[in-house]
């Protein structure tokens, strides 16, 4: 896929999937750069500063742009989200509640 395709596709993926949520809540994101299949995102509005934007990454926008065929990785906000909290995250947004994590008493991994 050629860089002009991909940066549309991104840009399809973000005006489709995740703009109308995000400026739901008076924000907005747009990418600040895209490099080997990284996409650099950058947030303005009431998104700047806000508490949930972690959650807001990895639930919403992360899954639209992994969608986009040539994207190997998200980054930006100046957020970083732990690979824990990161599954967490992504049980929650699929409709799993289970507060349990990996490897703790009464998860199905426990030793």
């Amino acid at each position: 896929m050629g860089d002009r395709t991909l940066k549309e596709s991104i840009a399809s993926a973000l005006d489709t999937a995740v703009r109308p949520r995000i400026r739901a809540h008076a924000g907005d994101v747009y990418v600040v750069n895209v490099e080997d299949g990284v996409v650099t995102i950058a947030f303005d509005g009431s998104c700047r500063g806000c508490p949930a934007i972690a959650t807001t990454i990895e639930a919403c926008v992360r899954p639209a742009l992994m969608s986009v065929p040539g994207v190997r990785g998200v980054v930006g906000g100046g957020v970083r989200v732990s690979e824990a909290a990161r599954e967490r995250i992504a049980r929650l947004s699929r409709g799993s509640s289970d507060p349990v994590r990996p490897g703790s008493a009464g998860s199905k991994d426990a030793k």
